[in-house]
């Protein structure tokens, strides 16, 4: 039985909503035939903890560490995906076309032929509507069993060569969507990693790999709504890299357009939903197009009543993380910094809220913009506090240009407080961290160039470059 480490079995207890909660304990007692149940004991213990401390749960639970807590981890993990997998079966189509396909199996083994062929006929209706492709050829491999099953009686070669040919369909459109995927993952990577190109030969780079996949001349290639999600991204990508905000802006509609021309898409894929919009309200913001933006806003806010119960909690925390951060950047672009002001406050709340499920580069995000507010009202110490909350964790968990972007900001609210001494040694090993990229934006020299001329001490540029 492989091992679980604490810190998965911690964090799998936190990451449960208070229904699934409920719904976990309730099926544990009733698969439980002991009136003392450990494993109920052990999710109590870790649930009330903030963070894992195993030597309290041995003490509180009177668990021994060596023999009995080990074997409790693993069975508690096991027990609590279990309830996760019965509590949200049904809740998608994947998890209903899994149900489809157990029930064939055992119809099949009982020998219950039209019944299987009931379900396959309405398993493959919705494999096709929300494009599964794997599961679609998985029915037909089905069809295909029971027609060999009759010896061929019932069909002739004509419909078994159609079958064939169905079959062909759907695998060229399923790695034709793969491949789509794979391009824009490599697209994706990049920008995450780097963010916006700092030279001409990495935009052209990037220019190239367009021009030369005959996948990207154009958007009737793509063979599925997924495929030209991934068609979309890819050019959003690109325009955004080159600067032209408007065609990234009418790529980043399309999208929009087209996962809500497919209703089913929102309910099987709402974070693809939630991104999509997320991507337009970037662009609606690049191109100045703020009422569009606010009602972009609207929309994302909207989404958990559409959902209904399919709205987790990962999906409200993702929609309060990118609705805010919107919010509160539309309101810094159009100097509302009182607004701006008030709403730190909810978003702190917020933060608390959805603790643990939202992603260190919104975090710092947020960060970022709290400084920014509090340094254009010039209360430099409240912008130096989020600074100095962020700064030393930032490194690894945030795009290169947005961690230059808080070293910057952190020379400036130094030099506004005077804090010379530091400022030394602060230009000296930003200067150096920028000049080891491969270009410095005009904005980072003149900063640079700006505070070494205000401070006499601080030494020239050329040995700071050596």
């Amino acid at each position: 039985m492989p091992k679980i480490s604490s810190s998965s079995l911690f964090n799998l207890v936190k990451s449960l909503t208070s229904t699934e909660k409920r719904y976990f304990k309730k099926i544990s007692q009733e698969t439980s035939l002991k009136k003392e149940n450990k494993y109920i004991k052990l999710f109590d213990a870790i649930h009330k903890q903030k963070t894992y401390n195993e030597d309290e749960i041995i003490r509180q639970g009177k668990f021994n560490k060596n023999n009995q807590l080990p074997a409790l981890k693993i069975y508690l993990y096991n027990l609590i995906l279990q309830s996760l997998e019965s509590y949200h079966a049904r809740r998608d189509a994947d998890s209903e076309l899994k149900s489809y396909l157990q029930r064939l199996k055992i119809l099949f083994e009982k020998g219950l032929y039209e019944e299987c062929k009931k379900i396959i006929k309405k398993a493959k209706q919705m494999a096709d509507k929300y494009e599964k492709h794997l599961s679609l050829l998985e029915l037909y491999g089905w069809e295909m069993k029971l027609i060999r099953r009759g010896s061929f009686q019932t069909k002739t070669k004509q419909e078994i060569d159609n079958r064939y040919e169905e079959v062909l369909s759907v695998n060229h459109k399923y790695l034709n969507y793969k491949e789509y995927e794979w391009i824009a993952a490599k697209v994706f990577e990049r920008m995450y990693k780097k963010g916006p190109s700092r030279s001409y030969t990495e935009l052209a780079d990037l220019k190239n790999m367009l021009n030369n996949s005959p996948l990207l001349k154009g958007e009737s290639r793509a063979l599925t709504i997924e495929a030209k999600r991934f068609f979309y991204l890819i050019h959003i990508t690109f325009y955004s890299e080159a600067g032209d905000f408007k065609k990234s802006y009418d790529y980043s509609k399309k999208v929009v357009e087209l996962i809500e021309s497919h209703p089913q898409q929102i309910k099987e894929h709402p974070q693809n939903y939630i991104h999509s919009l997320f991507n337009l309200a970037l662009m609606c913001d690049m191109c100045i197009y703020y009422d569009e933006l606010f009602n972009v806003i609207k929309k994302l806010r909207a989404i958990p009543e559409k959902l209904g119960n399919k709205c987790t909690e990962n999906i409200c925390a993702t929609i309060f993380v990118r609705s805010y951060v919107l919010e509160l950047n539309l309101y810094v672009k159009t100097c509302q910094f009182q607004k701006a002001l008030s709403l730190i406050n909810d978003i702190e709340k917020g933060m608390k809220k959805f603790q643990g499920r939202i992603q260190k580069q919104f975090e710092l995000n947020f960060y970022t913009l709290f400084a920014s507010i509090h340094f254009i009202q010039e209360e430099y110490n409240k912008a130096l506090f989020w600074i100095n909350k962020m700064i030393h964790d930032a490194r690894d968990n945030i795009r290169e240009d947005i961690y230059c972007g808080i070293r910057l900001l952190n020379l400036i609210i130094h030099y506004e407080l005077g804090n010379e001494d530091l400022l030394e040694y602060l230009v000296k090993s930003t200067y150096r961290y920028l000049y080891k990229r491969e270009k410095l934006y005009k904005f980072e020299i003149l900063v640079l160039n700006f505070i070494r001329k205000k401070l006499p001490k601080i030494i020239d540029a050329k040995t700071l470059t050596n």
